[in-house]
């Protein structure tokens, strides 16, 4: 089988990009900042933003907070609710299935 071409060595860095903001935001206890998720991830931050803008269009990503000095952008999980993993969410202590079991 001969060459096949995944996309541009720029796309697929994007995409690698988007999965790394994407693991981050969700391991992260709070939404984060462009420049925590640069830290984080260690990418640049133009390529960081990029990555942010797709996740954002895409619905992966949700940014919360006003943009203004005070109240930076933030961004964080958007497919998962916050303290939710696999369908199953805190609340005031207890644990929950969404499911409608009790």
């Amino acid at each position: 089988m001969g060459y096949v071409s995944r996309g541009s060595d720029e796309a697929l860095a994007l995409g690698k990009a988007e999965d790394a903001i994407a693991s981050s935001l969700a391991a992260a206890a709070a939404p984060l900042t462009l420049e925590e998720l640069t830290t984080t991830t260690e990418l640049k931050r133009v390529t960081c933003q990029r990555a942010i803008d797709r996740l954002l269009e895409s619905g992966r990503a949700r940014r919360v907070g006003t943009g203004r000095r005070g109240d930076p952008y933030r961004y964080e999980n958007a497919l998962c609710p916050p303290n939710e993993v696999n369908g199953w969410a805190e609340s005031n202590g207890v644990a929950r299935h969404h499911e409608g079991v009790p």
